[in-house]
């Protein structure tokens, strides 16, 4: 049931033949299925087949990890109800994404190049280890695949910029001419039509929309994109590094107006993440504008635990190496101020879902830096994470409080236990939904009762529930007004005051 840690548990996918009694429906692919079968805590049994060819694909899936298992089996013994499971890739494989086409499954795995690289498997008879590399691995990050007709499409993500390659049937590998700058999202196709259809964006530039043919090195556009009703061309993007306490350098993507001082004198708000070896790139997002418009300065910073140097960057943030998380995100704001962005008493830091662990911790390891901070959906409390519905599987990330070493580790980025009586916190705007099941509501409103308390700038904290939400806003209305009182928040404690 809802709120208990096994609500997730003992998953399985059913086959229903449409037209019949969903009460004659049978489980085909389950927790603990296949040969050579290696435990996966959090087990999420899941298929994916493809509309030509005759082969099915079991994967278990561990909850925002890799896919540990993967096994494949002829469609037809499946649907009669004899699927004979044969292990293709295992937990060493390190396969980030799977895809069957004909004869063949694709294997975009990292294990043995960080950057990744995608493997062809023989259906019925080859495993990742005897596959061919048909891409591999290169300076860009490898970042989703999907199949056409015609060919393989690989999407990889280098320094917040897509490229884009195609495999055709022969082996020959060739990049994509892109006609922009930016990220490549919204990509379709399908084992029916040549080509690919996908959309670019960039930070501080609207979408628009292109047709690349089978064969051509380079798309066309297509009208399918609105254009912008107000100008953009008076925002930019500016991309940079910046140099860890350790040396290693986080890249970072200032967004801004062209006209904006380096004087210091800038509100700036820094948003990172930084868990699961995920890349955030979350593209041209309007609301975004109205803060740079405000005149302040907006900073995605690609702190250490995400994907986006590959495997190692994620490791590098992951478990007892979590700190590197929040201290990228402490050093990047001390690099914006020193490189005159800001300064200090003008800087604002916010952390989403796993990035509370990001905010929550630099902001009370450093409370003198920020101004402000917004925890939004926030894992502030990972010592009980576990102990919710959506824990299991979580502890592959950050750790499990059975293990000695690993509760250690927990506690260490565990914001709440960090709070302190009598400090001067910054002021923090947390969020939540009623309804949210990633991380309960619960744990945003201990942290931020918590933060009541202790902290001498009062109130210390402002906690805002949305509930007709979740773990997300429910209406484009809501996404619009929550935006409107994070960056209202930020502005109200980070502009610089008169006298």
């Amino acid at each position: 049931m809802p709120g208990s840690t096994d609500f997730y548990l003992n998953g399985a996918s059913w086959l229903h033949r449409l037209g019949t009694d969903p009460a004659n429906d049978k489980i085909v692919f389950q927790v603990g299925e296949g040969p050579d079968y290696q435990p996966v805590e959090g087990d999420i049994p899941y298929m994916a087949t493809s509309l030509r060819g005759g082969w099915i694909v079991g994967v278990h899936y561990r909850n925002q990890e890799d896919l540990p298992l993967v096994y494949v089996t002829r469609e037809a013994d499946l649907l009669a109800g004899r699927p004979a499971w044969r292990k293709v890739a295992g937990h060493e494989a390190g396969v980030a994404d799977v895809a069957v086409d004909g004869d063949h499954v694709y294997l975009m795995a990292r294990g043995r190049q960080g950057a990744g690289e995608i493997v062809r498997v023989e259906a019925a008879s080859q495993t990742f280890e005897t596959g061919t590399v048909v891409v591999p691995a290169g300076d860009a990050v490898l970042n989703y695949m999907i199949v056409a007709r015609d060919a393989l499409y690989a999407q990889h993500l280098k320094d917040g910029q897509g490229r884009l390659s195609r495999l055709t049937p022969d082996g020959t590998l060739t990049p994509i001419i892109l006609p922009q700058t930016g990220s490549i999202w919204g990509a379709m196709a399908n084992t029916r039509e040549d080509g690919l259809w996908f959309q670019m964006d960039d930070l501080t530039r609207p979408p628009s929309s292109y047709r690349l043919e089978a064969g051509a090195d380079r798309p066309r556009p297509v009208s399918l994109s609105q254009p912008s009703p107000f100008d953009v061309d008076q925002f930019v993007t500016t991309r940079t590094d910046i140099r860890a306490r350790d040396g290693a350098m986080v890249p970072v993507e200032i967004l801004h107006r062209r006209d904006a001082p380096r004087d210091g004198s800038n509100p700036l708000l820094i948003q990172a993440y930084g868990a699961y070896g995920i890349i955030p790139d979350p593209g041209y997002q309007p609301p975004t504008l109205a803060f740079l418009e405000a005149g302040g300065v907006f900073v995605y910073a690609h702190v250490r635990g995400g994907g986006e140097k590959g495997r190692a960057w994620h490791m590098a943030g992951y478990k007892a190496s979590k700190a590197n998380t929040w201290r990228d995100a402490i050093d990047c704001a001390e690099g914006l101020i020193a490189a005159g962005w800001t300064r200090k008493g003008s800087v604002a830091l916010w952390g989403i879902s796993a990035g509370g662990i990001m905010v929550g911790r630099a902001i009370t390891e450093r409370p003198d830096l920020f101004a402000a901070a917004i925890g939004e959906v926030g894992v502030f409390n990972p010592v009980r994470m576990e102990l919710t519905s959506n824990g299991p599987g979580n502890d592959a990330e950050f750790g499990t409080v059975k293990k000695e070493d690993e509760f250690h580790a927990l506690l260490a980025m565990d914001a709440y236990h960090a709070l302190k009586d009598g400090v001067a916190y910054p002021p923090v705007l947390t969020l939540t939904g009623a309804n949210d099941k990633r991380v309960e509501p619960w744990q945003v409103g201990k942290f931020t009762a918590r933060l009541q308390a202790a902290s001498t700038n009062r109130p210390g904290a402002i906690l805002r529930v949305d509930y007709d939400s979740g773990h997300f806003a429910n209406t484009k209305a809501a996404g619009n007004a929550k935006r409107a009182d994070i960056f209202a928040f930020v502005l109200a404690h980070t502009r610089a005051r008169p006298g």
